[in-house]
């Protein structure tokens, strides 16, 4: 069965990375030989990917799939098998070491290799899914090269989703769960800013879970380390796998006990108050340089523009 976009309280709607159609096959993939058929597949489609960056054509922009006799062998023995869509078994391949640069990079001259953010900016809601998909494997991959226990190269397996050594240690794709929280008070919600935004980004609150830790406890810890806000009534409301972190997103709406902030400012540059009419008006201003909202296909982006709503 295709796996279903899991709803939460409030979230309606697939985001960005979210509602990939290609049938993963878990259980097939364990046999080899089923693997070995679908890169024989007369119909075989890949998708080539610079430094992250897959290929993209087109107006509107659409992934740039090449036939498996356009793939040289070289990159071959290297795709992964994302998945497949109507029988068609679809692969992913990097083609990073092949250049220094995207436009020199092979298979360029079909279209550009397109940041991620600007493509899910452009690309199709399906797409932008399994071209983060693609991504968060092949860095995965680029990251585990060596056995943790003999030291030795790791060998794919399972069609890209398990790397195996010669002692059988099996290495499996890993996430990082962050915890994502949008802090209310009345009519007016927290948006801050950290020093690795561009200029003028401001969102919700965020940190990466630790080992022994709830979601929960997550969110309470983050927010008071933060901004010494105590927090309550936490509200769950959505996920989104984030590949350009090997992360995925755990998104909660909080109402503070207070609205006095003392900033950590080791994590963050700036915190404010804003009212849904100001945060109304910023959405409808766009992005400018001196204060601007994250994106609509992000969940804190979703979760700001739901809470405006309500």
């Amino acid at each position: 069965m295709r796996d279903k976009f899991p709803e939460g309280r409030k979230l309606t709607r697939p985001l960005g990375f979210t509602g990939n159609a290609l049938i993963r096959w878990s259980e097939k993939r364990r046999d080899p030989k089923w693997v070995a058929a679908q890169f024989r597949h007369a119909q075989a489609r890949f998708l080539p990917l610079w430094r992250g960056r897959p290929l993209v054509a087109g107006k509107p922009a659409y992934l740039f799939w090449l036939g498996r006799d356009e793939v040289p062998e070289q990159f071959m023995d290297h795709s992964l098998l994302l998945g497949l869509d109507n029988d068609i078994p679809h692969f992913a391949f990097d083609v990073s070491g092949a250049s220094d640069k995207a436009e020199t990079a092979p298979f360029a001259s079909h279209g550009q290799y397109l940041p991620l953010i600007a493509a899910a900016m452009s690309l199709p809601a399906t797409e932008i899914a399994i071209a983060g998909q693609a991504m968060g494997l092949l860095n995965w991959q680029r990251k585990n090269r060596f056995s943790p226990k003999t030291g030795e190269p790791l060998r794919i397996t399972e069609g890209g989703f398990k790397l195996v050594d010669r002692a059988d240690t099996e290495i499996f794709p890993r996430i990082n769960p962050v915890v994502m929280v949008l802090v209310v008070e009345g009519d007016s919600c927290l948006l801050a800013r950290n020093y690795h935004f561009p200029a003028g980004l401001y969102s919700a609150l965020a940190g990466f879970v630790e080992i022994g830790e709830s979601l929960e406890e997550c969110a309470r810890r983050e927010v008071f380390e933060e901004t010494a806000l105590p927090i309550e009534n936490l509200h769950y409301t959505g996920s989104q796998p984030w590949p350009l972190s090997d992360s995925l997103m755990i998104g909660f709406t909080a109402t503070a006990q207070s609205r006095t902030l003392t900033l950590d400012k080791d994590e963050l540059e700036d915190a404010k108050w804003l009212t849904k009419e100001e945060v109304k008006e910023h959405l409808a201003a766009g992005q400018n340089s001196a204060f601007f909202l994250p994106p609509a296909f992000s969940l804190a982006g979703h979760m700001i523009r739901q809470w405006c709503k309500d």
